[in-house]
């Protein structure tokens, strides 16, 4: 049994990491949204809908016990009533969605590298199941916890819990008494599942990649090294296939670590909780890591433009690698139209980037088109324009 004081330090622990989550999810949406290219891309469609979930779930998590009914007991800031709380569950239960988006990032990818389709045939066949039997199956979940009345104080918030506490078997309202079981058929099963397909799927293309026929942008095979992930991106004017298919799967590998580090806590003291109450410090760890994926998604999703930027302009600073386009190596992966999405300290678009709606003059287009002939093996490079 924890006492006031552990509560209340997991109370006002979580809060951070839920709001670090929602800033790092609301950033990739908004990048999303102001740039056509993107929008039309399943991969950015995918990481789109999986950060609205993020940046909703984190925002109840940013609540935490604040939804809580305020004349529950040993419960820090609870200063919410039974209809709070109810729905502060069942909108956490949506948050079931984000790891089956990130299981559709990786059937995107398996799509994408090991059975080679286009962008088309995969907006065309793919992206309506990847896009919504994620958000239709958390619904569903969400809903069923109302109908059954699974949703009640279950430590830092409300999620599915036995109320009134301290009720055992049908003592409990609705079927919350069975709440155990409920958690692991309604989220952690499906968590778990994702895992393994995740983790299945990676090693297919892994291994694929690795012990593939594929050769650099000079026309050298590749060496046979399972160790590529640690070796550094591939990037400039010229790139091949081979290494675009790397950079791909070391993008893909980054999200499923962010994935990972978010889930395991959470579920190491789900299992624990079923055989003996769990030690502090992994419900500290759930408190940190829990609310955090929208933040290590950002990261994820900016670090190939960190890292294009750092190479090819050494002299920027940190913020600027991070939010600052290169327009002529974007140019030369097909972006023509590129929003500002960076503002500097006057308050003054950077003019390295064209604003939304400006169009570039008719010799740079034809130099574009140009150079997406000539420097791309393959013109659905959607993946890398980031």
């Amino acid at each position: 049994m924890m006492t006031s004081a552990q509560s209340a330090v997991l109370a006002v622990l979580v809060k951070p990491s839920a709001l670090l989550s929602m800033i790092g999810s609301a950033l990739i949406i908004r990048e999303i949204m102001i740039d056509p290219k993107k929008r039309s891309l399943t991969y950015h469609r995918i990481l789109f809908c999986m950060s609205l979930i993020d940046f909703s779930t984190s925002s109840w998590f940013f609540v935490s016990t604040w939804a809580i009914p305020k004349d529950t007991a040993n419960v820090f800031l609870a200063a919410g009533t039974e209809g709070s709380c109810r729905a502060q569950g069942g909108l956490i239960s949506l948050n079931i969605a984000s790891p089956l988006y990130n299981l559709s990032l990786s059937i995107y990818y398996i799509l994408m590298i090991k059975c080679k389709w286009t962008q088309e045939n995969i907006r065309s066949w793919a992206s309506p199941f990847l896009l919504l039997y994620p958000i239709a199956f958390a619904a569903g979940v969400s809903i069923a916890g109302f109908v059954l009345d699974l949703y009640a104080p279950a430590g830092m918030w409300c999620w599915i819990a036995p109320h009134p506490r301290g009720c055992v078997g049908l003592e409990c309202a609705g079927r919350s008494g069975e709440s155990n079981l409920f958690r692991w058929l309604f989220f952690y099963g499906p968590l778990w599942v994702t895992i393994v397909f995740m983790g299945v799927f990676m090693t297919i293309i892994y291994t694929s990649i690795t012990k593939g026929d594929g050769k650099d942008a000079l026309g050298n095979k590749l060496p046979v090294d399972y160790l590529w992930f640690f070796s550094k991106d591939r990037t400039g004017p010229v790139i091949s296939k081979a290494d675009r298919n790397r950079n791909m799967i070391r993008q893909a590998i980054w999200y499923m670590l962010a994935f990972n580090l978010t889930w395991v806590w959470p579920t190491a003291v789900r299992a624990t909780e079923i055989f003996k109450p769990p030690p502090y410090g992994l419900y500290v760890m759930m408190a940190i890591f829990a609310p955090l994926q929208g933040f290590l998604n950002y990261i994820s999703y900016i670090r190939p433009r960190y890292l294009r930027n750092k190479e090819l302009h050494p002299e920027w600073n940190f913020f600027h690698r991070i939010f600052l386009f290169d327009p002529e190596d974007d140019f030369k992966l097909g972006a023509y139209k590129l929003p500002s999405v960076f503002e500097d300290s006057f308050g003054q678009s950077n003019s390295l980037v064209p604003s939304t709606g400006d169009t570039m003059p008719g010799d740079l287009v034809d130099k574009m088109n140009h150079n997406s002939v000539d420097n791309l093996e393959d013109k659905e490079v959607g993946i890398e324009v980031i």
